[in-house]
């Protein structure tokens, strides 16, 4: 099984960081530290310029997400993004059971 769930769409980038901020707090408060955490941008951003931590975001360049392991399976958290620069920021949050998670390992061998 595998659920998606999105939290309210955002437009700017201290919106969304405050929500996947508070999402990994009360997640890491519920499930313990993430097994896997990544929050950096793939290219130097200028600190606090809310404009370009947004045009990172829409061009791929955000990588925000942390993974926990859960009984049954693994919950990840992320920043999304969307090509269309119109679409608002999201952060989102999907279940994979075990089931699930060992088919898509499974795929993954003998790729790269």
């Amino acid at each position: 099984m595998r659920s998606t769930a999105c939290l309210p769409p955002v437009y700017d980038w201290k919106s969304l960081e405050r929500q996947y901020k508070e999402m990994k707090s009360l997640m890491t408060m519920k499930y313990g530290k993430p097994r896997r955490s990544v929050e950096r941008f793939r290219h130097r951003v200028p600190y606090g310029d809310n404009l370009h931590y947004g045009n990172a975001v829409k061009s791929g360049e955000c990588d925000y997400r942390s993974e926990y392991e859960v009984e049954g399976g693994q919950i990840d958290l992320a920043i999304h993004n969307f090509s269309d620069p119109l679409r608002p920021f999201l952060v989102m949050v999907r279940y994979v059971d075990r089931e699930n998670l060992l088919d898509k390992c499974s795929c993954m061998r003998g790729i790269g």
